[in-house]
């Protein structure tokens, strides 16, 4: 037998299919030789090849059983069914992969969580090819998903989220609950809120900016947390939201000791159509309960406890915490009684959200949301631990999607443009009598 081989286009043929396989790259170990030790990029290798068919690149196993590998499927195959029950919103949904292979939206949760790539392996050793899209799509559910048992939950604030996750499964059900939701979500985007012509402040334009990113929240029906760094105006652009909404009902603000004065003193300079009133002396009962728009109560952290029977009666239109770091202990009676108290809007103001590890922050979402974040023992599960021990950086990104639409942060170098100018006074003092008499003897 004899053959004149055609070396150019034979090299032409495999530049070819290394193009169409660029999983190969990293695994080269010589010319025209690859090795791997990772089944997730043998794996990704065997997906591309496969992928150029038999005419093109023919898959020879040398020996043992070759890697079984399914067609790949994509989020068109994916069916979803969301309906409120109580609170939340329970899912059901399947992938259906061919005639013979159905998995549920439980069973692929499952399967996304112990795979690193886009490859899932199922019961009989066979593997499962996702699209990119749809394993992100499938991470994203996860991130989101919450509820008790083996039933599949989701919090009616990840609306928007969930509803960019499923916009292109090949089915996507909903019940009329979840249509108001995001309609909600809807006019909160759209919503144009103009800073109260009775705040006696200018607000600079980040600050205008807060007060409108408060009032979408507050007309979405979700808790907000403004974490500017200090020094940026955080009770200013509070005070202006309380204005907005001062006709609606009374507001409640928990400080500490030391800031309360502060409080009713901003209120009076740059708020003067609100009504504010230390909590504490006379009767608090009466006080509460007299409580009606444009009031605006201002008690302590240690009141607050101590009251929290008389306070968790009323239902506030606008519920603020000072310093809200104070309830980064979930376990402390503080928190718990914070917990109580009925709000139609929730305001946490910090420039600390986290000071020491991730469950300040679940504490901190437990006031503003409830439930968002999940019970404490599945937070650490999910978040707290893949974070802060193993460095899990898809856990780090799905948390951020979670907690990103409720939190505003803004620090001095990013708004430095808008700050004024330092200014230095110097302050001459003469020393009294006293004073001088005073340092004459300790000399």
């Amino acid at each position: 037998l004899h053959t004149v081989r055609e070396r150019s286009k034979e090299a032409a043929n495999a530049n070819q299919i290394l193009e169409a396989c660029p999983a190969l790259a990293p695994c080269e170990i010589d010319r025209w030789r690859w090795q791997t030790d990772d089944p997730e990029d043998s794996l990704e290798i065997l997906a591309q090849c496969k992928a150029l068919g038999d005419e093109r690149l023919h898959l020879i196993w040398p020996r043992g059983e070759k890697l079984r590998l399914r067609a790949q499927v994509g989020a068109g195959n994916m069916s979803m069914r969301l309906r409120q029950q109580h609170d939340w919103f329970e899912a059901e949904g399947e992938l259906t992969i061919d005639d013979e292979l159905t998995l549920s939206l439980a069973r692929l949760l499952e399967l996304t969580q112990d795979s690193k790539g886009r490859f899932l392996k199922l019961d009989d050793g066979e593997y499962l090819e996702l699209t990119q899209r749809l394993k992100q799509q499938l991470d994203e559910l996860r991130g989101y998903a919450g509820g008790k048992g083996k039933s599949i939950q989701f919090h009616p604030l990840t609306a928007g989220g969930i509803a960019a996750s499923g916009d292109d499964f090949g089915t996507f059900e909903v019940d009329d609950a979840w249509q108001r939701q995001l309609q909600r979500l809807h006019e909160a985007k759209e919503q144009v809120s103009p800073v109260p012509s009775t705040l006696t402040a200018e607000l600079r334009d980040y600050q205008q900016e807060g007060f409108a990113w408060l009032s979408r929240l507050a007309t979405w029906g979700a808790g907000a947390c403004l974490a500017d760094d200090m020094g940026l105006g955080k009770t200013l652009q509070a005070l202006a939201l309380i204005v907005s909404k001062a006709p609606e009902g009374p507001s409640l603000v928990v400080a500490p000791t030391s800031v309360c004065a502060n409080w009713l003193d901003e209120c009076n300079r740059f708020a003067p159509t609100l009504k504010p009133a230390l909590f504490g002396g006379g009767d608090r009962g009466s006080m509460i309960e007299d409580a009606g728009p444009f009031d605006l109560i201002v008690t302590s952290y240690g009141l607050m406890q101590q009251s929290i029977e008389h306070l968790q009666e009323k239902r506030w239109q606008t519920l603020i915490l000072d310093e809200a770091q104070a309830i980064k202990n979930p376990v402390t009676k503080r928190s718990k009684a914070v917990s109580r108290l009925n709000a139609e809007f929730k305001i946490a103001l910090t420039g600390t959200p986290v000071e020491n590890h991730l469950g300040e922050l679940w504490s901190l979402f437990n006031f503003l949301n409830p439930g968002l974040l999940g019970s404490l023992p599945s937070f650490n599960e999910r978040f707290a631990g893949p974070i802060e021990l193993q460095q899990d950086q898809l856990a780090k990104q799905r948390l951020k999607r979670l907690v990103q639409p409720f939190m505003l942060r803004r620090l001095k170098t990013q708004v430095l443009e808008e700050l004024p100018s330092r200014t230095e006074i110097v302050l001459h003092v003469e020393m009294s009598k006293d004073c001088l008499l005073y340092k004459s003897d300790s000399a």
